[in-house]
């Protein structure tokens, strides 16, 4: 964990855009999920909650990479 606190500590603090804006765009949403669904990857702390819709938009990513690809 002393890493981690490292990491923490360095870390560029970037303040949340004023409502309604979202602080990602839909991309990179996209890249960071993928990202955290690797191996060798896991959350170690976490700020608030952790929410993803169940059955959400994996599901119909995988649908449509399957479509354009065959």
């Amino acid at each position: 964990m002393p890493h981690v606190a490292g990491l923490i500590a360095s870390a560029e603090h970037v303040e949340p855009p004023p409502a309604p804006r979202t602080a990602a765009t839909a991309e990179e949403t996209d890249k960071i999920l993928a990202w955290l669904e690797t191996d060798g990857v896991r959350l170690v702390e976490l700020d608030g909650r952790w929410v993803s819709p169940a059955n959400g938009a994996g599901r119909a990513r995988a649908e449509l990479r399957n479509a354009l690809a065959g």
